[in-house]
This record gives C-alpha cells, sequence and structure tokens, in this order.
C-alpha cells in the first residue's frame, strides 16, 4: 500500500440492534474500498465506549471511545 491508500476515505451504511447492553451493527452499504467494514461492535465500557470492528483486508481494530467535554 502507499500513502495514498491511507487518504482514500469509507464511509458506510449501518443498521444495528442492541443484545444485553451492547450495540451490534452490520453493514448494509460502504462507500469506498479501502478496507471496507463487514460489522462494528460497541460495548459500554466504564464511562467509555469499546469499539471493535471487522473488515474484508485490512483485519479489523478496536479502541476505546471518550465523550468529549
Amino acid at each position: 500500500m502507499d500513502v495514498a491508500d491511507f487518504l482514500r476515505s469509507v464511509s458506510s451504511i449501518l443498521t444495528g440492534t442492541v443484545t444485553n447492553g451492547v450495540l451490534q451493527f452490520h453493514v448494509d452499504k460502504t462507500l469506498g474500498d479501502r478496507c471496507p467494514p463487514t460489522s462494528f461492535t460497541m460495548t459500554p465500557f466504564s464511562t467509555q465506549l469499546a469499539a471493535k470492528w471487522q473488515d474484508v483486508s485490512c483485519g479489523g481494530g478496536q479502541m476505546l471511545l471518550s465523550k468529549a467535554k
């Protein structure tokens, strides 16, 4: 991959459900082709939100999200 690959944006349209307090999203449509996501899971984690995702070619990832003050 070159630098241009990392600068291409990807946007997705999601639908989701809540199961036992966990938000589970399914990707309905993706605009863009760099590491298109296939699913997202958001779980409450103390005062933060733990996000985990899967994608087609980059291996997915995870991060903690905090509310901006």
